[in-house]
């Protein structure tokens, strides 16, 4: 079966409402579904370990897109920036680290969930995503980018726990979260 999409694949095509990814997928290329305005639904499979930057930038119809069982170990750069659509992200706990702007400007999420294992958030890596309220932080974040005012969350963020045994909290974590009211550290 199909292992790779390539680089620039489907790029721009407008008229895409859903796809159908391969089990035997392991690879989706550089910007391979970039600006698929109309892309609904994406079902990844279990054994894709590789995810190219923007592969799914401004694809502004995608309500649902699910990495629960993915093998990646990264979302890069602006995977899925300006997925004005997406209700939820759940970053699984194969990914280690969540580069900048990946789910930028994904301006109706209001749930995040983020795994243990989640070592790295890039510079606004949730930035702009304005209804995302609250965040557990996983006791496995070591660190952060920073860009200019912003972390990796939007503004709109109002409270963030940590889990039990969290032994540090990276530097910059809540740059520019300037609505934060209540962060519950554990004892």
């Amino acid at each position: 079966g199909i292992e790779r999409i390539g680089n620039n694949c489907f790029r721009g095509f407008g008229g895409i409402t859903s796809i159908q990814l391969p089990d035997s997928l392991e690879s989706i290329g550089e910007y391979a579904f970039y600006e698929c305005a109309s892309l609904v639904e994406v079902d990844f499979p279990e054994n894709m370990d590789s995810l190219g930057r923007d592969a799914f930038y401004h694809c502004t119809s995608l309500v649902s897109a699910d990495l629960e069982n993915v093998k990646l170990n990264a979302i890069p750069y602006n995977a899925f920036e300006g997925c004005t659509s997406l209700r939820s992200i759940q970053i699984p706990s194969s990914v280690e680290r969540v580069e900048s702007g990946a789910f930028k400007d994904c301006t109706q999420v209001n749930k995040l969930v983020l795994a243990e294992g989640v070592s790295y958030l890039g510079a606004e890596a949730f930035g702009g995503c304005e209804n995302i309220k609250s965040i557990m932080i996983p006791r496995s974040l070591r660190s952060v980018g920073a860009s200019g005012e912003n972390g990796p969350f939007g503004a709109g963020l109002v409270s963030a726990s940590f889990a039990a045994r969290t032994r540090s909290i990276a530097d910059g974590l809540f740059r520019g979260c300037s609505l934060l009211e209540d962060v519950a550290m554990p004892r």
